[in-house]
């Protein structure tokens, strides 16, 4: 599937774009992963607003400290947007330098974003003229900051990791090299489970362990039951056995497994005892029991799945093999890990290893992941695509970057006088309804954006008497484009020289036509200049 990045803009084209880039900022590694398209973007002048949906719900950071772990991995200042939404939004947005780059607060304080809410998505698609998405991990979700707000956006792009992370997997996964090895493990859950169904169809041979072998083991009646495992999930799994007999695959889970008693277990979680190795059971799965805590997968199940490697073509690893938060019981993954690179060429074997559980465990005990050749934090993602299922952020993008056509860009400088009106009537006749036309009120003045500090000087009387202002001649400007079947898509106010005011917006907004109006019926001196030093055509109207 076809998905434009970011970078197939020339950095000419991005300079004065407003671009709202998605990323992930779960974890430092993820944020690093976006400081590639983040740098790319700022270089080349556009102005750069940040989203991100990111913590746990017991202890969700706000957008400040995310901005500053940002900063110092950029080695750039990252501000914040307070106000982000509606025309506060859009306002401060305009205002930002070329190559500025302010965040929004934490999405995860926003009830909308996991649900796909339209009034979330409206809100962050007006705040840009290009989405870019560099949040690759969740695009097997539908989301306000990942689908809805791409839907609506006038341009969406795939960032630099994003676009990387999917070519890869297409390469690895989308014609599969037979045979096929899947290794599954990680914690259980109804879908995930599903998910393996979907897998275990189109793998030769399906390995399970972690968590998610527990479903297995209790429809066997190895273990009577579980807490972890509902009469349902038994049902997948007996569903899974049946349908690997049936097509001839084959489906296995450990023949043997680290064990340990419960109150040992416990004390492990708490740090509370390192325990001598010697006091680690290995046991079949045969002798198993209900007092025992499953670890780890054993030694025979180890050098068992190793053995594998080798005559496999591609191999899939999602989740860890044992209760990675405990560095003991990450040996299985370990030696899997070990094995899979001694055993494997690239000339011959596409390999995929993924999910944050499992990547994050083989780098804490110190494993050389450099040495596995594709190795992504995208679990989700990852799991969705070689199950089948749609992706719903990279679909978005495909249509988008496929369907949408440019709308004509019309900029109609207002200044609150009444020959206002002859630039809008003038720009009624010539435009169609399907043109984007932003206006811009320009307040004679020193230029806020060279000297912020003017602007921080206004007392809170003085903000709200401009904005006001400023409201009443847009409402005024769009009664008029009303009349005519036409509604401004943008409104932005500033001060400033107004011809170099009308020049620095035409360039940002990419206009392909200003309308102006001379004063008097006379070209002023003002419009000629716009009129010579204009990037797109300007039509200068007479008075009415």
């Amino acid at each position: 599937m076809t998905v434009a990045s970011i970078d197939v803009m020339p950095p000419a084209e991005l300079t004065g774009q407003a671009v709202l880039v998605r990323i992930d900022a779960q974890d430092e590694v993820r944020m690093r992963d976006s400081l590639s398209t983040l740098a790319f973007v700022a270089d080349a002048g556009a102005r750069v607003i940040v989203a991100t949906h990111c913590g746990l719900p017991d202890a969700t950071p706000h957008a400040d400290a995310v901005g500053a772990r940002l900063s110092e991995l950029l080695e750039r200042k990252v501000g914040k947007l307070d106000q982000w939404k509606g025309e506060a939004g859009v306002r401060a947005v305009s205002h930002l330098s070329e190559g500025e780059i302010m965040m929004i607060e934490n999405l995860a304080f926003e009830a909308g974003e996991m649900d796909g809410d339209d009034s979330l998505a409206d809100a962050l698609a007006r705040l840009a003229d290009i989405y870019c998405n560099d949040a690759f991990a969740l695009s097997h979700e539908i989301r306000a900051s990942t689908v809805g707000v791409a839907k609506r956006a006038k341009r969406a792009l795939a960032g630099l990791t994003f676009e990387r992370e999917l070519r890869m997997l297409e390469v690895m996964l989308g014609e599969l090299r037979c045979p096929s090895l899947a290794v599954l493990g990680g914690e259980l859950s109804k879908e995930k489970l599903l998910l393996a169904e979907e897998i275990a169809r189109r793998a030769e041979r399906t390995m399970i362990a972690g968590q998610l072998a527990l479903a297995f083991l209790v429809a066997r009646e190895i273990l009577p039951s579980s807490a972890l495992v509902t009469a349902e999930m038994v049902t997948i799994a007996e569903r899974m056995m049946a349908q690997a007999r049936a097509s001839r695959r084959d489906l296995t889970t450990p023949a043997d497994f680290t064990v340990v008693d419960g109150k040992t277990f416990e004390r492990l979680s708490r740090d509370e005892l390192v325990m001598p190795r010697a006091d680690l059971q290995n046991v079949a799965e045969n002798e198993l029991r209900s007092d025992q805590i499953i670890c780890d997968i054993g030694k025979a199940t180890r050098w068992g799945w190793s053995d594998w490697f080798g005559p496999a073509r591609t191999i899939f690893w999602h989740g860890p093999l044992g209760v990675c938060e405990i560095d003991l019981f990450c040996e299985g993954s370990r030696f899997l890990a070990t094995e899979l690179t001694n055993r494997t060429w690239p000339e011959l074997h596409r390999i995929v290893v993924c999910g944050t559980s499992l990547v994050g465990s083989l780098r804490r005990i110190g494993f050389p992941t450099e040495r596995i050749r594709h190795l992504t934090h995208a679990g989700g993602a990852a799991l969705h695509y070689f199950a089948g299922r749609p992706l719903p952020a990279v679909d978005v993008l495909s249509q988008v970057s496929e369907a949408k056509p440019e709308p004509f860009r019309v900029l109609i400088p207002l200044n609150g006088s009444e020959r206002d009106a002859s630039s809008l009537h003038t720009a009624a006749e010539l435009v169609s309804p399907g043109a984007e036309i932003s206006l811009l009120h320009v307040r004679s003045g020193p230029d806020e954006e060279q000297y912020p500090d003017l602007a921080l000087g206004l007392s809170e009387t003085e903000k709200l008497e401009r904005r006001i202002e400023s409201e009443r001649i847009f409402a005024r400007a769009n009664a008029i484009l009303a009349s005519r079947g036409l509604l401004s898509a943008r409104q932005v106010a500033v001060q400033g020289r107004p011809t170099k005011m009308i020049l620095r917006y035409a360039r940002r907004m990419r206009a392909e036509l200003i309308v102006l109006v001379a004063a008097g019926g006379l070209l002023s001196i003002g419009a000629r200049r716009v009129i010579d030093h204009a990037p797109c055509a300007a039509l200068v109207a007479r008075p009415r």
